[in-house]
């Protein structure tokens, strides 16, 4: 929590803003809407399952839906200088 009480929650889902990965123990941490809660030191081998959400302007949240294909990347391009 960012205030002062530190108090523990367990919630089965959070819908929160992505703000870093810590490579060296494979955990996230999430912060809330209104930066009042601030999850540090999410695992992410337990995690049942991560989705990807955009928000509209009237605060509306959808699931980002991956497209069906990706564009391919050409490594024997060569620029002409």
């Amino acid at each position: 929590s960012n205030n002062t009480s530190n108090e523990i929650m367990i919630v089965d889902e959070i819908l929160a803003y992505y703000i870093r990965t810590d490579i060296s123990s494979a955990s996230l941490t999430l912060i809330n809407h209104d930066n009042t809660y601030c999850a540090k030191g999410i695992g992410i081998k337990n995690l049942l399952e991560l989705k990807k959400y955009e928000i509209d302007i009237l605060g509306n949240y959808h699931e980002v839906k991956i497209p069906q294909k990706r564009m391919e990347f050409n490594l024997n391009y060569k620029h002409k200088s």
